[in-house]
């Protein structure tokens, strides 16, 4: 099995609907708007400390950088996974220069 066709031997057979989610860009609660928002701070939040690590890799403050870049992956990674859960796409919002 290979590629596509692969896939589609896969997927023979199956409802649409099981394939397919319909999602949101938008929340329709505030907790919803918070997790969107939250996405978007945390997005912003990592994309600085990964600069401040290219910038210095092997540097003191590389490495202070280095260790904000993984704690924001982690939450980065948790936020999103709560948006898709309720049915949100995560947003990646690059922050206003």
């Amino acid at each position: 099995m290979d590629g596509l066709s692969g896939l589609r031997d896969l997927l023979a057979g199956q409802p649409i609907a099981d394939l397919l989610r319909a999602t949101r860009r938008v929340g329709d609660t505030d907790a919803e708007k918070a997790l969107l928002q939250s996405s978007d701070s945390t997005y912003a939040q990592l994309l600085e400390a990964l600069g401040g690590f290219y910038r210095d890799p092997f540097g003191d403050s590389g490495g202070e950088s280095r260790l904000v870049a993984l704690a924001a992956m982690h939450s980065f990674d948790d936020i999103n996974g709560s948006l898709v859960r309720a049915g949100l796409l995560p947003p990646f919002q690059m922050p206003l220069a």
